[in-house]
């Protein structure tokens, strides 16, 4: 059922950008939506006092950015979007005098500590810094900054730090891509173990089990993707993320343990359904899916070019 004041100038932005406008069937909207989105304003403002940012074109920019499931549930998704890291985002979109600099003294001006497991030199940071100086806040051949990629869901400081690791990994990778094997090459090589039957399932099953995989990782919600790179790529403590997106340290456990659930339990379907199993080979197929779970991750968070659904 559809709710909510409509008649601000506001909510009139936020709405227009909506599929199906403001009469979308079975949304349901926040019934003080006018006051919501001014309240979001209110967070930016306070907390990036300095920028100079039409609230109008903000609501605008806060319903391009909802998400799939705010089509039936837009209140619930507002509760959740990070308000005063979104308001930056977009006056760093739009262009806004002194957007780009405090997002850059605010996020990317301690990259030395992010990037030290790539290289902890301070010339490689420096060099990763200006790189997404240029990709985040330049707009290139009439395209948006992309910083437009950010959508809010998460802390604007997990979703830079994620940027610059990708950053530094892709630089050094192209440093030594002519002393290895192509990434392509490494991630359909399935290494041999000390089960018989898990070798012949790899060797068999090569090509399904990584399509599945990718498949399976699609699935997954942007922040079962994010707190998996933190934790795994990053290297971040449940308790650090915990604080990242304040939630109590047991809550980020049980985030990851279903996002790995969910990555397992979606492999093996995939698998049993493109490869027409029995039950007795899908016993099998389970042992092949958790055996190279941990690698196929590891693997995706180094070769995967895109952050959350949006490349950086």
């Amino acid at each position: 059922m559809q709710t909510g004041d409509r008649s601000g100038g506001l909510s009139s932005a936020f709405l227009a950008t909506l599929r199906g406008g403001a009469e979308g069937g079975g949304r349901r909207l926040p019934g003080d939506l006018e006051a919501r989105l001014l309240a979001m304003v209110e967070q930016g403002r306070a907390a990036w006092a300095g920028l100079r940012l039409d609230p109008e074109v903000f609501a605008t920019y806060v319903g391009e950015h909802m998400p799939p499931e705010a089509d039936t549930d837009v209140d619930a998704v507002l509760r959740e979007i990070h308000a005063a890291d979104l308001y930056l985002a977009c006056a760093c979109a739009h262009g806004v005098a002194g957007a780009a600099r405090a997002a850059d003294d605010a996020y990317l001006s301690t990259l030395a500590n992010v990037l030290h497991h790539v290289d902890s030199s301070p010339a490689f940071a420096d060099e990763v810094r200006q790189i997404l100086r240029d990709k985040l806040f330049v707009s290139v051949d009439g395209a948006p900054p992309k910083i437009i990629g950010y959508s809010g869901s998460h802390p604007l400081a997990a979703w830079m730090r994620i940027a610059a690791r990708r950053v530094g990994i892709s630089l050094r990778r192209g440093d030594e891509a002519r002393g290895r094997a192509s990434a392509a090459a490494l991630a359909v090589a399935l290494p041999a173990g000390a089960d018989p039957e898990i070798d012949y399932l790899k060797a068999r099953y090569r090509a399904e089990f990584r399509e599945a995989f990718q498949v399976a990782v699609t699935a997954l919600t942007e922040r079962e993707r994010v707190i998996l790179r933190l934790s795994l790529l990053e290297g971040l403590s449940h308790e650090k993320i915990a604080l990242i997106y304040g939630v109590t340290q047991s809550t980020v456990t049980r985030w990851i343990a279903r996002a790995r659930e969910s990555l397992a339990e979606g492999t093996q379907r995939i698998l049993g359904e493109r490869l027409r199993l029995g039950a007795s080979e899908i016993h099998s197929i389970a042992k092949l899916v958790y055996s190279e779970l941990h690698l196929s991750l590891s693997r995706w968070l180094v070769d995967d070019v895109s952050l959350g659904q949006h490349s950086t």
